[in-house]
């Protein structure tokens, strides 16, 4: 048997055989070396990675500003020189929605979280304002006070007032014989904010497994709703990445004459998101808050889209029309169809 010679430079990386002169290995693409690299070796490999990365980036960047033009150039087999359609839609939409999340309570205007203190003054609300009223009354009566003392106890009660309402009302439905009844109740604060979910249930003699449940999560709903609006965005990306397929499919009959695969119609939804993901987030950003701009955004978002349809599908300007409306009339079904599935869900696992 012939001897295999010890002197065959192999690859470190994949151990294949490789020729005296080679510098890189043919299956693996590894450099042969040992491991050691010189500071100007690194120096040219970090610029090279950061060049050569970001290129992708920059191109799909530029090309995404020109509607319809990214999706065009994907379909005609230079995928590798742009960024993945799902990693592009993927990045905007966790940046996006990150953003709204930590700034929720500015962007949709809920109550603030509130501490422990503020939860009892809120609790106590009721006892404390029917305490002042009643020391009010005495003031009044037995000692008389004058015109300027009133109006001055009057702006006392405004500023000491924790609350006005003294009470939350929560909606469940009770499976009864087969058929779900619409119940209502109405929870003193005091035992919103005091008493364990549990113990509220028992107090107000809420029966049923599934009628327990709803209130159970309705009470964790009314302590803390920034908090669950804050949940419910963390999964928006995802309920985004479902519609896009529900997008795909309406978009596949509505052009079910072009004959064109189901694929190109969701990588030209991921196109259109992402765009639109991406308006959104530098609006965050900057933390605009002007109407104005956000409905200039939404303007600029229907013109993306039209002009888009108009260069993807190669069709007349009164068909791109048309089917541009319904487009975004399936798109505005499914989109309330999905945020009410996900605001469900979210209900359920917070």
């Amino acid at each position: 048997m012939e001897e295999i010679d010890a002197t065959i430079k192999k690859c470190y990386n994949c151990a294949e055989a490789l020729p005296q002169h080679a510098k890189y290995c043919l299956r693996c693409g590894q450099k042969h070396s040992k491991g050691l690299v010189t500071l100007p070796q690194l120096f040219a490999e970090l610029v090279d990675a950061v060049f050569n990365i970001d290129s992708k980036l920059y191109r799909t960047l530029l090309h995404i500003f020109i509607p319809g033009k990214l999706t065009q150039e994907y379909f005609k087999g230079r995928q590798v020189r742009y960024v993945s359609p799902l990693r592009f839609f993927f990045f905007w939409g966790v940046v996006a929605f990150a953003l709204m999340a930590s700034l929720g309570g500015n962007l949709i205007n809920l109550q603030e979280n509130m501490d422990s203190s503020s939860r009892l003054g809120k609790a106590y609300a009721e006892k404390f304002n029917v305490t002042f009223d009643s020391v009010a009354s005495v003031l009044n009566q037995e000692i008389r006070i004058n015109k300027s003392a009133s109006i001055l106890l009057d702006s006392l009660r405004h500023r000491l007032q924790v609350g006005k309402k003294d009470s939350s009302q929560l909606g469940y439905f009770l499976l009864k014989d087969g058929a779900f009844s619409p119940q209502s109740l109405v929870l003193s604060n005091a035992d919103v904010f005091t008493l364990d979910a549990a113990s509220i249930c028992n107090k107000y003699k809420v029966e049923g497994s599934l009628s327990r449940f709803q209130v159970q999560q309705g009470v964790k709903l009314i302590r803390d709703p920034e908090g669950y609006s804050k949940f419910v965005l963390g999964s928006f990306t995802w309920m985004l990445l479902v519609m896009l397929f529900a997008v795909a499919l309406a978009l596949k009959f509505i052009y079910i004459r072009r004959k064109r695969y189901y694929v190109e119609h969701l990588i030209f939804s991921m196109h259109c998101h992402a765009f639109t993901l991406m308006l959104i987030a530098i609006g965050l950003i900057f933390k605009v808050k002007e109407g104005a701009f956000w409905g200039a955004i939404s303007l600029a978002v229907g013109l993306y889209l039209w002009l888009a349809m108009k260069r993807f599908y190669g069709q007349r300007w009164g068909k791109t029309s048309l089917k541009f409306f319904l487009a975004t009339s399936a798109y505005l079904f499914i989109f309330v169809f999905a945020l009410g599935i996900t605001s469900l869900i979210g209900i359920a696992l917070f």
